[in-house]
Formats: structure tokens, sequence, C-alpha cells
């Protein structure tokens, strides 16, 4: 399988709906997950906004590639290899709803209209991404006091055809919040064959726990 440095897709709202704060789970990392991963404290701009975020401290950072993308850090080596960037994306939608009125609706789309099925999700997922398996949606979490939606998945990517990593895995932790009107989504990957998901759950989860927002 290949991968992608990829933009991901921005979740269609549907209909709406109001959790009561029970269905929340808060998935924020204590420290001693960030300690046990060796995790050091990064913190990046978008204009007022200060974001911190625990890293590996084995990553680079790397000038974003567009100005979509807030920051940028990677590392690789040889046919492996991890990436963890930042989203922003400013809409309509983004405009009128506040994070947990935006992980509500999409939610509830998911449920409803999706009827809860996660190979919907993958049928509505950028074309670039082939062979895509969506493993894990969640619209119920809560990061540092604010509402999350995360979605978990594997594929290939044929943008990265003829280079060294066509055909190598892509796995993929994605989470989305909507901050000052903006909706950021924080993309976590690694590409390598070496490791499947399970291996890969506990780290990615607590770099993903680990975001805030000031």
């Amino acid at each position: 399988m290949k991968i992608i440095k990829s933009l991901l897709f921005c979740f269609l709202i549907i209909s709406s709906c109001s959790n009561p704060k029970s269905d929340y789970k808060n998935v924020t990392s204590n420290i001693e997950d960030i300690n046990f991963y060796k995790l050091i404290e990064v913190i990046n701009h978008d204009d007022i906004t200060k974001i911190n975020l625990s890293i590996p401290n084995f990553l680079n950072q790397v000038t974003p590639p567009n100005e979509k993308t807030i920051f940028q850090y990677t590392y690789f080596e040889d046919k492996s290899g991890y990436m963890i960037s930042m989203d922003r994306l400013i809409s309509r939608n983004t405009q009128k709803l506040s994070d947990k009125e935006y992980v509500d609706l999409t939610n509830k789309w998911f449920t409803t209209d999706l009827n809860s099925d996660l190979s919907e999700i993958e049928k509505i997922l950028p074309p670039t991404m082939k062979n895509v398996k969506v493993v894990q949606f969640e619209g119920n979490l809560i990061i540092n006091d604010k509402y999350f939606l995360k979605r978990v998945s594997y594929y290939n990517d044929q943008s990265l055809v003829g280079t060294i990593l066509e055909d190598v895995n892509c796995t993929e932790f994605h989470f989305v919040t909507l901050h000052n009107k903006k909706k950021y989504s924080l993309n976590i990957v690694y590409w390598g064959d070496d490791k499947d998901i399970s291996s890969l759950i506990g780290l990615f989860n607590t770099i993903g726990g680990s975001v805030k927002f000031e």
C-alpha cells in the first residue's frame, strides 16, 4: 500500500443532535503516558491561537507544503517514516458552530445518515486514497476541554506512484475540532509495512490526546 501527506476529508454536516455530557469520553493524555513514549512538547501559532502538542523527539520540523498547513514534523528512514501535521479550514459551517455543535452534528450524520457504517465513510474520502479501510470513527471525544472527532484508517496513495514510498502501507489517525471559527485537523501518519494499527494505537492516541489550543 502507499502513503499520503493528505488533506483530509471535511465531514458533511446534515442534521443536528445534542448529546448528554455522559456520552463523551475524555481522552486527554496524562503525563505518565507522555513520559512513557518520551514525547516532547512543541508550540506552534496560527494567528492569535497557540497550539501545544507532544510529539516524538526524533521528528524534525519541515516547511509546511501549503498555506493551509500550520505545521509539519517528519522522520523518514528507508521505506518507513512518520508525519505529524495540522491543517486549518475556514468555511460557512466553522463560522456558525462551536466545537461541540460541530462534533454533535457530524456524529449525528454518521449514526443516522450512514447508519454507523464505516464503509460509507470510505466511499466519500478523497479519490487519491485507494484501497482505503476505515477501522474507527469516534464523534464523542474531549481533549483538554475541547470536543473532537477521530478517524483511523489505512490506505494506498496513488500520488506516490514512482517514489520510494510506492506500495508502502499508510496508517493514519485524524483528529478534528473547531476553534476560533476555524476547523483544525491533526494528522498523525505512519508509513511502513512493519507495523499494524495495534502497534501504533498507544503512541498515536497519546500524541492526539496532548493537543491543546490557547
